[in-house]
């Protein structure tokens, strides 16, 4: 998997590469507030979410790079990270993410009858699509195991996402050039 992602990030970046352009690319680093609801037993989960993102000078497509950090119910962490693409106002986060060991709903073992609600820490690949209105992102996030603790674990997530974020330039265009670009694409 990883293989794939990095093939597909050269890709895009050879992409933009192919002809010399006279203007440069514009660059934001984009820091924000991410809320999530889903998972086990609907989790609700905090945190802060940060992209380093870059556009195309001509066409509004990007690639970028993520970083999450989330309190899951106020009991165990979520780390996420990998690549962003883009296309105008929808993307897609292709990454890994790590859950911690917390608190669950109570399991019960059917071959001892034991009950516990300690559940241990599981780690996957993310996929999350997106729709990113100005400062409001909406989205969906897939999270499939790949590598778990003893049982009970967290396993699949499927949740929600909403985050607000803050585009701060760093080179290139201006922003209102960028949404300009985008609305030309959609016209």
């Amino acid at each position: 998997m990883s293989r794939w992602l990095v093939a597909l990030a050269v890709g895009v970046v050879a992409f933009g590469l192919g002809e010399a352009r006279a203007e440069t690319p514009y660059v934001f680093v984009v820091p924000g507030y991410q809320y999530s609801a889903g998972g086990n037993a609907l989790a609700r989960a905090h945190g802060v979410d940060l992209t380093l993102h870059g556009f195309h000078p001509d066409l509004p497509v990007g690639l970028g790079v993520f970083g999450q950090l989330q309190r899951v119910d106020g009991d165990h962490n979520r780390y996420a990270g990998g690549v962003q693409l883009t296309f105008a106002i929808a993307g897609v986060e292709l990454g890994y993410a790590h859950v911690d060991g917390g608190k669950g709903p109570a399991v019960t073992n059917e071959v001892t009858g034991a009950s516990t609600t300690a559940w241990s820490q599981t780690s996957g690949v993310q996929i999350a699509p997106f729709l990113s209105l100005g400062f409001f992102v909406f989205g969906l996030r897939w999270t499939l195991p790949v590598k778990q603790g003893p049982a009970p674990t967290w396993g699949a997530e499927r949740a929600w996402t909403f985050a607000v974020k803050i585009p701060l330039q760093l080179s290139g265009r201006s922003m209102w050039d960028t949404l300009g670009q985008a609305w030309s694409a959609w016209k």
